[in-house]
């Protein structure tokens, strides 16, 4: 019986090059290269990174043979890619796994089950493609940015797909995070001590009734600065009809009436975020309320353009440019503003506070669910949020499949491993 060395390998100038193609700086999020020539399959594709040959379960092949598809983006600064002749001898079959991927950026909608998903710096669920079977998160891989991602920092199933997506934002920009589902528990990685003033209730299962009367208190910190970075204070709310012909207090922070910021319903009905820095003050104003709807109202600064925008049910009602060169640093009330006498006559379903952008366009979409919704630390920050390069990239493991490609050492081909003890 013919024996075989267990290191035995095959030099690659065994194969025949028809032609080649070389890429520079390839960077962290490109996974698709075009070949210089169609090719059957994987195996006629020799991938030569930085100087080291990749091997063929690293890439696939895809548009009809003419695209090498890799499942990691392979971020190098020399990338070559020949096409090349398989000899018979060095033929063989070889189960790989079938990988199935889809990319979302800010700048190519993706449509999957009709439903289109683009990094809005709103939306936080994400949907695989439609003909991936998930069952497990080891199933599939996530990067961002090119930067695999653990799974802590996504959540799966998601909330809205199950398990046709992930949820995923960045956790950390959360700052204040109130649900009110019968607590005053943040639910932000701070975990601020909320304390009740007064003898608010909750109602309709996950709401906080001010009643006019009772509010919440948070500790001053640097994090509820809005001068130097991105921002975003977005709730929703409920009037009572006993609420006009006065302002209305959500959030507020005060020192002395040349600074201070606070975010309220005014007694015209007009939602206003004011803000007085130094005795310079700047506003956004509009959107009527009426009493006994619910509104989702949100104001959201983007620091690098210096734009405050107001938004009221998902519409951007006004905006402004602001710059300021410090933040009022008091202690934060909700649904109170004692030293401009203003409290809050409504119930609330929810306040939330994060370092982000979350809101830039003319029109934003509906909270998900729009009943009982349920704020989420990846919510204060989607994608796009913080960086509006942000781009996503998901590969899913979803069959397995059998495939030509080409001999390269003894662990391929070799049926026996020897004899052991």
């Amino acid at each position: 019986m013919a024996t075989y060395p267990d290191d035995a390998t095959v030099s690659l100038t065994a194969f025949p090059v028809i032609s080649d193609v070389t890429y520079t700086n390839t960077g962290s999020s490109r996974t698709d290269f075009n070949l210089s020539t169609s090719v059957a399959h994987r195996g006629e594709v020799l991938a030569i990174l930085d100087g080291i040959t990749q091997d063929t379960d690293s890439y696939s092949v895809s548009n009809g043979g003419a695209t090498a598809s890799f499942l990691v983006a392979p971020d190098a600064s020399n990338l070559t890619l020949k096409a090349i002749s398989i000899p018979d001898r060095f033929r063989l079959t070889k189960t790989f796994p079938q990988i199935v991927s889809i990319d979302y950026s800010n700048s190519t909608p993706k449509t999957v089950s009709s439903n289109t998903y683009l990094l809005n710096a709103n939306t936080e669920s994400f949907a695989f493609p439609a003909s991936a079977n998930v069952g497990t998160s080891g199933e599939f891989l996530v990067f961002l940015n090119g930067v695999f991602q653990d799974p802590s920092a996504y959540t799966f199933p998601s909330v809205l797909l199950g398990n046709q997506g992930i949820d995923i934002g960045d956790n950390t920009a959360s700052k204040l995070i109130l649900n009110f589902n019968s607590n005053l528990t943040d639910e932000s990685p701070e975990a601020r001590t909320v304390t009740a003033e007064g003898s608010g209730s909750y109602a309709f299962g996950s709401a906080y009734d001010f009643a006019g009367t009772n509010f919440l208190t948070v500790p001053s910190d640097p994090a509820f600065d809005i001068h130097n970075e991105n921002f975003t204070i977005d709730t929703e709310f409920r009037l009572s009809t006993d609420a006009f012909g006065s302002n209305q207090a959500l959030f507020t922070r005060y020192v002395d009436n040349d600074n201070y910021y606070e975010f309220f319903v005014d007694k015209d009905t007009n939602v206003v975020f004011y803000v007085n820095s130094f005795g310079q003050s700047t506003q956004v104003r509009g959107g009527n309320v009426n009493a006994l709807s619910n509104y989702h109202v949100a104001v959201s600064y983007e620091h690098n353009v210096q734009n405050l925008r107001l938004y009221v049910n998902n519409v951007l009602v006004d905006h402004s440019a602001y710059v300021a060169n410090a933040s009022p640093a008091g202690p934060i009330e909700i649904g109170n503003a004692n030293a401009l006498v203003s409290t809050l006559d409504a119930t609330m379903n929810f306040m939330r506070f994060a370092k982000s952008a979350r809101y830039r366009g003319a029109s934003i979409q509906p909270l998900a669910p729009t009943a009982n919704y349920q704020a989420t630390a990846i919510s204060g920050a989607p994608l796009g949020s913080i960086d509006q390069n942000d781009k996503l990239s998901i590969r899913i493991f979803d069959s397995e499949v059998t495939s030509l490609t080409r001999f390269s050492s003894m662990a391929d081909r070799k049926p026996d491993r020897g004899i052991t003890s």
